[in-house]
């Protein structure tokens, strides 16, 4: 009887083991599957980021149904001391409108971070799934532009919140496995990626689609709609959650409303950029501000801000080597137009009291 008890007892605990060790190995691979953001230096620097992006032309750009997959490539940069460092990663196509054939000839893509790289000492560590927007056409210089603009947009609106995404520009020698020749070399730009972003800012992201404008927090609210106003975009929507994100800082109850995607917007002014019907334009670069309307002093601390900014925004574009003069001067004029309108309270009442969203 003795040793039955025994066994029954060994049986016992040989079960509580094995759940234990089932019980530790999800909470590892759990973790492990958990981006380290805090060891990512990727959105540290405003350098320019050089690479190889090696991959199959054929299974990964012709990947753009609704049933996509990653596809493995590889990456290589120089290091800080000038040594090679060769990284195995995933990447697949992404995005709408710019993912179809029709409109773009080279979509969107997203890496993947495997986790052995994740966690090792590289430019993508503590990274997951990161987006990389790229030209819609390669072999056209004003979409190469485009893309430096919209990285711009971004870049603008971190002068006014970090509630809003890093980005940090690359250039990429695209070869093709399969050959392995080099096809093209092209500029474009990484996006923190959004739970990061919301881990930077103590945050999380929930979907809310059928949140109002009214009930996010109205500082940022009223700084959001009038510096869309600023770049000509009109391509957002706080409900419906159309190129918005809502974050929720510190546990608070009212969320911050966190733009993105502005290749839409007049400042960026790509060629397939078509205003939605209920607008009322022609053009893109027509402004119509989108947001409800507020009182003069719930303005004047956003004008504030955007003429304290003012020398930082245009120095931006003036500063950026990979934009025409041309380009330079239009966007200055463009910019001109809007400050001239913040500043002259006719046109600030005309423009976002009286035809603001009622």
């Amino acid at each position: 009887m003795g040793d039955i008890k025994l066994i029954i007892l060994l049986l016992v605990l040989l079960f509580q083991i094995s759940v234990a060790a089932q019980k530790n190995k999800k909470t590892k691979l759990k973790q492990d599957s958990i981006p380290d953001y805090e060891n990512s230096t990727l959105f540290d620097s405003e350098e320019i980021l050089y690479f190889d992006l090696k991959l199959n032309k054929k299974d990964v750009l012709n990947d753009i149904g609704d049933d996509r997959i990653y596809h493995w490539a590889k990456v290589k940069y120089k290091d800080a001391n000038g040594d090679s460092v060769k990284l195995k990663i995933k990447v697949k196509t992404r995005g709408h409108y710019r993912r179809s054939a029709q409109n773009c000839n080279f979509p969107p893509l997203k890496l993947k971070i495997p986790k052995k790289v994740r966690w090792s000492e590289n430019v993508f560590s503590g990274q997951s799934r990161i987006k990389l927007v790229v030209p819609c056409f390669i072999n056209r210089e004003r979409l190469q532009e485009m893309v430096m603009k919209e990285y711009l947009a971004y870049k603008m609106y971190n002068l006014f919140t970090k509630n809003s995404y890093k980005v940090r520009l690359v250039q990429i020698n695209l070869i093709d496995s399969l050959k392995n020749e080099k096809l093209f070399s092209f500029n474009g730009f990484f996006i923190e990626e959004t739970k990061q972003m919301a881990q930077r800012n103590n945050g999380k992201i929930i979907k809310l689609t059928n949140f109002s404008q009214k009930k996010v927090n109205k500082e940022e609210m009223v700084q959001l709609a009038v510096f869309q106003y600023f770049i000509g975009n009109t391509d957002w929507a706080v409900t419906g959650l159309h190129n918005i994100k809502l974050l929720f800082v510190n546990n608070n109850i009212t969320p911050v409303a966190v733009p993105y995607d502005f290749d839409w917007c007049g400042f960026v002014n790509a060629p397939y950029a078509e205003p939605a019907p209920q607008i009322g334009t022609s053009s893109v670069k027509e402004r119509v501000y989108r947001g409800y309307a507020r009182t003069v002093d719930e303005y004047s601390p956003v004008i504030k801000k955007f003429n304290d900014n003012q020398k930082q925004i245009y120095q931006l574009f003036e500063n950026n080597k990979l934009i025409s003069e041309n380009t330079k001067k239009n966007t200055k004029k463009y910019f001109d137009d809007f400050y001239e309108i913040i500043n002259n309270p006719k046109k600030v009442n005309s423009n976002f009291i009286k035809k603001a969203r009622k």
